[in-house]
């Protein structure tokens, strides 16, 4: 086998094995646990809180967040309902 040949094969090689060792160190990589705000609340002034409310989903795509609203009144499909109020 010629000399250049050896080469390159070796180079092939070492590229392989050098993209096969990123892909497990990044397979291994912990991603964040995700954050949860809950919150209880009780509005005394409608319409300053309606300007609130408006602002809150421009804040959440540049962190990938989204929200969930309950409603106050809950009803339990399963189990124990007192767990859900």
């Amino acid at each position: 086998m010629n000399i250049k040949h050896k080469f390159a094969l070796t180079l092939a090689s070492g590229v392989a094995i050098g993209l096969a060792a990123e892909g497990a160190i990044n397979a291994q990589q912990v991603k964040p646990t995700p954050g949860y705000f809950v919150g209880e609340l009780e509005i005394t002034d409608p319409a300053k809180f309606q300007t609130f409310v408006s602002q809150v989903p421009a804040t959440l795509p540049p962190f990938g967040g989204h929200y969930i609203v309950r409603p106050s009144k809950v009803s339990a499909i399963e189990g124990d309902s007192s767990a859900a109020t």
